[in-house]
């Protein structure tokens, strides 16, 4: 569960604009990368987190810095043709291949891959309360006392000051 106010990273290959059919039957054939038909793919993640009630800090797009990934798997089938080949046979292999061969012409064409950073809303007071199922007393959390030695008990355990004995501890322990 995220907290609130907490940060959360993303980042998905989603399409701008859906492909024609033939450019949707080279998405598919590549089962192990793309699930989906091209159509199912648009989204537009940062309005999403968005509309959610998060706040999108920071988001970019990828997508030209991976399209360099599909030549190397290209590559890398290329190497291991027989293998492919023997395994899938030859009608597969090709296919997977010429696939391969058009994946960087559609992504540039209609891809994106956005990265984001995005921020979970802080909670309310009010909500604290409610989450932690107990009355909060506001009053109680910041005090410049002289029971605690004129500390403001917040800020000091926040700079690892330390605080003065309660004399109630010092009792019990006597």
């Amino acid at each position: 569960m995220l907290r609130p106010g907490g940060h959360l990273g993303f980042s998905d290959l989603a399409l701008r604009t859906c492909p024609s059919a033939t450019e949707d039957r080279a998405l598919r054939a590549l089962r192990a990368v793309l699930y989906h038909s091209g159509a199912e793919l648009v989204s537009d993640w940062p309005a999403l987190f968005a509309r959610h009630g998060f706040r999108v800090v920071e988001c970019r797009d990828i997508l030209s810095e991976t399209l360099p990934t599909w030549k190397h798997a290209r590559a890398v089938y290329e190497r291991r043709d027989g293998e492919v080949t023997r395994r899938y046979g030859r009608r597969f292999a090709d296919r997977i291949l010429a696939s391969l061969e058009q994946i960087p012409g559609i992504l540039a064409m209609h891809g994106t891959y956005p990265v984001l950073r995005a921020q979970k809303p802080a909670a309310r007071a009010a909500e604290l309360c409610e989450l932690a199922s107990w009355p909060l007393d506001l009053s109680l959390v910041r005090r410049d006392s002289r029971a605690l030695g004129g500390f403001d008990r917040v800020g000091a355990e926040s700079q690892g000051a330390a605080l003065p004995k309660s004399p109630r501890r010092a009792e019990q322990r006597g």
